[in-house]
Formats: C-alpha cells, sequence, structure tokens
C-alpha cells in the first residue's frame, strides 16, 4: 500500500495517506481541516538500510583501481 504525500489547498496543511489503490486518492481529505481540496506533492524515496551503500547495481560495479 503506498504512502502519498499531500498539501491541503485550504490550510495549507501538509500531510501522508496510505492510499489502497491510484483510484482511491480522491477520495483523500485534509485530517485538518476536512478539505477535498488537496494536491499530491511530489516525494523523494528514502530507504534505510543496514551494511554499505553500493551505487551502480551491486558489488563490484564502480570498481576503481587496478586488478
Amino acid at each position: 500500500m503506498p504512502v502519498y504525500e499531500f498539501t491541503c489547498q485550504s490550510c495549507g496543511e501538509a500531510f501522508e495517506a496510505l492510499v489502497w489503490s491510484h483510484s482511491e486518492v480522491k477520495d483523500v481529505g485534509c485530517p485538518h481541516c476536512g478539505s477535498q481540496q488537496i494536491r499530491r506533492r511530489i516525494s523523494a524515496f528514502a530507504a534505510i538500510g543496514r551494511g554499505r551503500s553500493t551505487a551502480g547495481g551491486g558489488e563490484g560495479a564502480c570498481s576503481t583501481g587496478g586488478g
């Protein structure tokens, strides 16, 4: 279930909502004032994990040096 970020056009409140499907986004209302005048925000994906970060798709993908 994706989490969408919204901004209320009536009161300016920024909030997140869990939405089952893209078609249900129209049913989301502002939790602060109840308005249906909301706009979906562009959000950045973030992942938190343990271990080493690899850029480029895996171990050895960005190797530098002789070998």
